[in-house]
């Protein structure tokens, strides 16, 4: 018997009598000694080992799992049996065979925390069934993969590469090598090579989000970080997902650039004549390639003749040469984006060096007897040239000081096939004369057309790039139109500089895709060809035009001195310049009146101010506009300006009809003093800073600042000294930025007897609506303290209402009034009432706003009133509306935006006085009875600048209603030949547009022919009453005149009669 058969005649034994005593534990005990029952519980426990290991051993297979799992379960139970056995029977060997039984079932079957070698069939079936588990990993990416479905296959990526990093130690823990290797290259390499050959692709995708999320948090730096790795790996996905993640690397890249500050990267010589400019966008070619956009320092002697735009890269051509070693600084302005942002001015340093010869860099047959030589850089002295030793001629070189090329013009066409040129002499700017060298090239006929491309695009202008040499561009046959071939408003003015073609047109192209004809107006006339005669076709060339949507931003407002504001814009504007665009307001509210605004640039504006207080002001900038063709407006700006205190404080006077600076006398021992401006409360509450009468205050009066340090109260109740009808003297105190009054004394009166409570101001905010405004706390106010006038003092009423609220330690009465208060605020005054006024301060002293009032202050904002729609061309659609407001209006603060009318469209706006003209976009259909509502959706300013933020809609006369309204108004009567015997008046048929007739509706005379006759005169006047019935479209009105013949009186008996005859519009 061989030793295989053996094994397995012994294994077989082996597992039968562990079966049985699985089954019968107590009877196997019975049958058979201990020893048997461990030996077999062993032998089993080894059995389920080698279910697993022998199969992958003799079979290189995996055995079926179930097997596994059912010999696994019976060495678990012959064990436990054994066990059970062992402790029944006990005796001296009871350890010796349990510790055996132990270490064989740890070691084979299962134990916690197995060291290598241990657990063998447990750790084994851990690591299939992990193994399965991440294959089963495997087929769902591959599955994803396959149907390019990115998301997916990138969740399944992560899983799987936390398991082949986290988890495949299972794998290794399997007990025998052939097993292990088996595991992994069946499960784990596949595993491992799919997620491998997706890393790219994961980290192009994960990137690009990155990338993308990082421009949206403002960090570019990171954002950056990101999109170098997309742009090192998008080229190595896999088919899979190429599409998709070069469209992501795409758009990751475009929101990068998009979010970049516009600037120049860096600048270099190429040479001793020109100079390369790098930005970090793709540049404008039209403001790129403006000459004067790029300046030397007059002492350099170096200026910019020519510029070449290509991406991010611009190219300068100098006009001489400069010096080896020279270094200069190169200002760039003005320069835009291809999205219209403007690129800040830059000035960089360039050193200019040239150590290298030229070279000729090819040659190439760009006709039948034309070659180009094109050379490493511009020469400014042309080589000469020998072609094939000299047996073929060379009859003329074209070349230009400073161009990189020459263009041979040779005797005979070449044969096809390889030539050879010698090129020798010839030099750059520093005087290196060009590489001598003998260049091969082929000669062979060129039968394909050349091609055009767009190279840039703008509202007025196209420039166009061909691919080769072309002739014939500039005839008068050759034509290209934008949107209409052949429509000559849109035909294009040409300008040709080498390959590149540049189309100027007057009329702009709409933003998008464009389409531009190429015609011809011969056929059989000359048409674009290169110097083959290859022709270029009559073709439509497409392309897309990008408008500079971008609103202009402010992007610096600094207060530069407390009489100049510097307004600094992301571009050049225009209504920068207009003084109105801007409203500067204290802290306070009050509007503060500016001087003027300049600028040098129309970018930065200083705006000059009257001296400001230092302090918190509220700068507002609205009506300025971009100077692109789509003129894109700023939005309207508003900014706080803090303005450095360099204003002395000084002594407020507190009554103005007094002599001299009037202190307020709050009680017989109390005074109060008031500064301009918060004050330094240390120096304000010093008492040597005051004198009484010339000498120093009592020892026992007391300073304390009061009204956050504004003003102080000087309490002389303890002193000898009496304050009222006093001189105090205040010196030199200082402000709370530290600035001291001017003067080293200024006097200050006391009134003689106590003073009324300190008021402030007085301003209207609504119709029937006033604000009283004190310097302090006033209580116990009731509304017949009050009377209101609203024509300037003639008549008063009383108050009808009254609030009282504490605004900042100050009382703010609310007046309200029984008669309506007119927007302009003409003629609104307001005054205490003669006895009995409830209204005092703390000190008891009741207010006192004098017999003949306060003056009220506009701080009612406009209102619409009247909207009326016309037709002002007379074609029967409207086309404007007049709207008019309660009073004249700040024409600044008045925009297109800022009205809404019910379906139409606003095209422009224009104000005179309180009447706004709307320019809307006319209708297709009469329109002329529509009574849209108009709207105001957008701030409005009256002349004090008071705001109108908002308001509802109002009705508007419909433009029949209206013209028959103004045709009612302006319609008059005049009597022909009033004194003679018969008078006659001319009835006009129309009026203002508006069609009239007439009839007699009371009295004599006829009517023919537009013309009404009187009557003939009796011995008494007669009465006759005219009809006018005014009509426009479906609007109607009636407007009736008095006519009075006069009597046949004539005292003279010429014929004249004494009484004339009148007519009086009703």
């Amino acid at each position: 018997m061989d030793k295989k058969k053996a094994v397995k005649l012994a294994t077989a034994s082996a597992v039968a009598a562990s079966a049985f005593v699985a089954a019968n534990p107590h009877a196997s005990q019975a049958a058979t000694d201990v020893a048997t029952v461990v030996s077999q519980a062993k032998a089993q426990m080894k059995q389920a080992y080698y279910t697993y290991s022998h199969t992958v051993t003799e079979t290189g297979q995996f055995p079926d799992i179930n097997d596994v799992y059912a010999a696994y379960n019976k060495a678990k139970q012959a064990y436990a049996n054994a066990v059970a056995v062992v402790n029944k029977a006990g005796g001296a060997k009871k350890d010796a065979y349990l510790a055996d039984l132990q270490a064989t079932y740890e070691t084979y079957v299962f134990k916690a925390n197995p060291k290598s070698g241990e657990a063998r069939v447990a750790t084994y079936i851990d690591a299939y069934n992990y193994a399965t588990k991440l294959d089963a990993m495997r087929q769902e990416l591959k599955a994803a993969v396959d149907a390019k479905d990115l998301k997916k296959a990138e969740e399944l990526y992560h899983k799987i590469s936390y398991e082949l990093k986290t988890r495949t130690v299972i794998l290794d823990r399997v007990y025998g090598q052939t097993t292990r290797e088996l595991l992994r290259s069946t499960f784990k390499a596949d595993a491992q090579a799919l997620r491998d050959s997706l890393i790219y692709d994961i980290t192009v995708a994960m990137k690009a989000r990155e990338a993308q999320d990082a421009v949206k948090a403002g960090n570019l730096d990171k954002a950056k970080a990101a999109l170098d790795q997309v742009n090192q790996y998008v080229s190595k996905v896999t088919d899979a997902f190429k599409a998709e993640l070069q469209k992501a690397a795409q758009d990751a890249n475009a929101a990068y650039e998009a979010a970049l500050t516009p600037k120049v990267e860096s600048v270099s010589a190429i040479n001793l004549k020109q100079v390369k400019i790098t930005f970090n966008k793709d540049v404008d070619v039209t403001t790129a390639e403006t000459v004067g956009n790029y300046t030397f320092p007059s002492a350099s002697g170096l200026t910019v003749t020519s510029a070449k735009a290509n991406g991010k890269e611009v190219i300068l051509t100098l006009t001489n040469s400069a010096a080896q070693q020279q270094t200069a600084d190169l200002t760039i302005e003005n320069v835009k984006t291809v999205n219209g942002e403007l690129i800040g001015k830059t000035t960089k340093s360039v050193k200019f060096l040239d150590v290298t010869a030229p070279t000729v860099a090819s040659v190439e047959a760009i006709g039948p007897k034309t070659l180009k030589v094109k050379f490493s850089e511009i020469l400014s002295t042309v080589p000469t040239f020998t072609l094939d030793d000299g047996t073929i001629a060379i009859v003329n070189v074209a070349f230009t000081p400073g161009s990189d090329e020459a263009v041979l013009t040779l005797g005979t066409q070449p044969a096809s096939g390889t030539h050879k040129l010698k090129v020798k002499d010839g030099a750059d700017y520093a005087g290196f004369k060009v590489e001598e060298v003998v260049k091969e090239f082929t000669f062979a006929a060129d039968a394909t057309a050349p091609t055009v491309t767009v190279k840039s695009a703008s509202p007025k202008k196209i420039v166009l790039e061909f691919n080769e040499d072309v002739t014939n561009v500039m005839d008068a046959n050759v034509e290209f139109y934008h949107t209409y071939k052949g429509v000559a408003a849109y035909k294009a003015t040409k300008t040709l500089n080498g390959r590149e073609l540049t189309l100027d047109f007057a009329n702009p192209l709409p933003e998008g895709p464009f389409k531009l004809f190429l015609s011809y107006v011969d056929e059989k006339g000359a048409q674009i060809a290169d110097l083959w005669g290859n022709k270029v076709p009559a073709q439509t060339i497409t392309g897309n035009v990008t408008v500079d949507t971008v609103a202009p931003t402010v992007t610096k407002v600094e207060a530069v001195s407390n009489t100049q504001i510097k307004v600094t814009f992301s571009e050049e504007v225009t209504g920068g310049d207009v003084l109105g665009n801007y409203t500067l307001k204290d802290a306070a509210g009050n509007t503060v009146n500016l001087t003027s605004v300049s600028t040098t640039d129309n970018k930065t504006f200083t705006i000059t101010t009257p001296t400001l207080n230092g302090g918190s002001y509220t700068l507002t900038i609205k009506n300025v506009k971009d100077k692109s063709i789509n003129e894109n407006k700023l939005a309207d700006y508003t900014t706080t300006v803090s303005v450095k205190d360099v204003v002395p404080p000084t002594v407020s006077d507190l009554d103005s009809n007094a002599q001299g600076i009037q202190a307020q006398l709050l009680s017989t021992k109390k005074v109060k003093i008031v500064f301009s401006e918060v004050m330094d409360k240390a120096s304000i509450e010093n008492k040597l800073n005051y004198l009484f009468g010339g000498a120093a205050l009592d020892s026992k009066v007391t300073v304390t600042a009061v009204d956050g340090n504004k003003a102080v109260i000087l309490d002389f109740t303890d002193a000898t000294q009496n304050p009222a009808g006093a001189t105090i003297q205040v010196l030199r105190v200082l402000d709370a930025a530290g600035n001291p009054i001017a003067a080293a004394s200024t006097d200050v009166q006391v009134p003689s007897t106590v003073s009324a409570p300190l008021f402030d101001k007085a301003e209207a905010t609504g119709k029937n609506t006033i604000k009283l405004y004190f310097k302090e706390i006033i209580t116990g106010a009731q509304a017949d303290d009050f009377e209101v006038s609203v024509d300037g003092g003639s008549t008063w009423a009383q108050a009808g209402g009254l609030s009282n609220e504490v605004v900042d330690g100050k009382s703010v009465i609310t007046l309200t009034t029984t008669n309506n208060i007119p927007t302009s605020v003409a003629n609104v005054k307001v005054r205490t009432a003669a006895s009995n006024v409830d209204a005092k301060n703390s000190f008891g002293v009741a207010v006192n706003l004098g017999t003949s009032g306060v003056s009220v202050a506009d701080k009612y904002a406009p209102e619409m009133t009247v909207a009326v729609a016309k037709d002002l061309d007379g074609d029967n659609f409207v086309d404007t509306f007049e709207v008019t407001f309660s009073e004249n209006l700040y024409v600044p603060s008045v925009n297109d935006s800022d009205f809404s009318i019910e379906g139409y469209t606003v095209k422009s706006v224009s104000v005179n006085g309180n009447v706004v003209t709307i320019t809307v976009q006319e209708k297709t259909t009469n329109d002329l009875a529509a009574t849209p509502k108009v709207a105001l959706v957008g701030p409005v300013e009256d002349a004090a600048r008071n705001v109108k933020a908002s308001q509802d809609g109002i009705t508007a006369t419909a433009a029949d209603a209206a013209t028959v309204a103004t045709a009612k108004a302006n319609l008059n009567l005049t009597v022909t030949n009033p004194t003679g015997a018969t008078s006659t008046i001319t009835l006009p048929s129309t009026q203002d547009g508006a069609t009239v007739t007439w009839a007699i509706t009371s009295g004599g005379g006829t009517i023919s022919n537009g013309t009404y006759t009187t009557p003939a005169r009796t011995s008494s006047a007669q009465t006759v009453v005219l009809t006018a019935t005014i009509t426009k479209g479906a609007s109607t009105a009636t407007q009736t005149f008095t006519v009075t013949v006069g009597d046949n009186t004539d005292a003279n008996s010429d014929g004249v009669f004494d009484n004339a005859t009148t007519v009086v519009k009703n």
